[in-house]
């Protein structure tokens, strides 16, 4: 039978009980020095989805957060058209996480409105959040002071299929939603996102989805539609302040 070296294995076990400690606390630290950097890439990305919305693409990040700061106005509201909090630069609007948002009843939800000061009428970026085939889609929707057509939209996306559903954040997707209209006179949506094989090119409302990603394109009708129309009492009232400051 083998012999065990009682004190070479009590002397292994201590070992490796010391480097899982040592290894835990450097990856604690790591982590720890890390966070901030992190943090700083997921506002600064969150700024460009914003600027990007309304058209300035900007690649450096210190200019992004610089333009950002500069630029954009925001305002936290509720989908009555309560205004409860507004400032400059990336306050509590900012801070609002819209996925949160998503799973409480739409009627208790925080709404931000970013509004877009850097040259001539505001544009107004409300973000929002939906699902796809295979996991979340998201967007910022940039609408005119008028509140009658779109500036300008950024979609992402966390998991859809490649060459198929991903299509929905590229530039040549998203470019067609530009000029749009996305309100009536009612504020009733006239969006709509549909299947190639369903496209009416007689209506200006209509935006042709994307060939072979019917459920991609499902969601992302269904997700504009549903946050434009909760919206709209708080965009009317943003728009009337910000018109009222701009004739000041």
């Amino acid at each position: 039978m083998p012999k065990w070296n009682v004190n070479s294995t009590g002397y292994t076990l201590v070992y490796s009980l010391i480097m899982a400690v040592v290894i835990s606390l450097t990856l604690s630290a790591v982590a720890a020095i890390l966070k901030p950097y992190q943090e700083k890439n997921v506002r600064v990305e969150k700024m460009g989805y914003i600027l990007r919305a309304v058209g300035v693409y900007v690649d450096n990040p210190d200019s992004i957060e610089s333009i950002y700061t500069r630029t954009v106005y925001e305002y936290v509201g509720t989908a009555e058209g309560k205004i409860i909090d507004e400032g400059k630069g990336a306050g509590p609007a900012f801070e609002i996480s819209i996925s949160r948002e998503a799973k409480v009843e739409p009627e208790e939800r925080r709404l931000p409105v970013f509004v877009y000061r850097g040259g001539g009428e505001p544009v107004f970026v409300v973000p929002m959040w939906g699902s796809g085939l295979w996991g979340p889609i998201w967007g910022y929707v940039a609408v005119n002071s008028d509140l009658r057509t779109i500036h300008g939209v950024v979609f992402d996306h966390q998991s859809e299929t490649p060459g198929l559903g991903a299509e929905i954040a590229t530039q040549e997707f998203q470019a067609r939603f530009i000029n749009k209209p996305v309100y009536d006179a009612n504020g009733d949506v006239l969006i709509r996102v549909v299947k190639p094989t369903q496209l009416n090119k007689e209506d200006p409302a209509q935006i042709e989805g994307i060939s072979g990603a019917t459920m991609t394109t499902r969601g992302l009708d269904r997700m504009l539609r549903e946050w434009l129309k909760l919206y709209y009492p708080l965009l009317k009232e943003v728009a009337s302040k910000e018109m009222a400051k701009n004739q000041v």
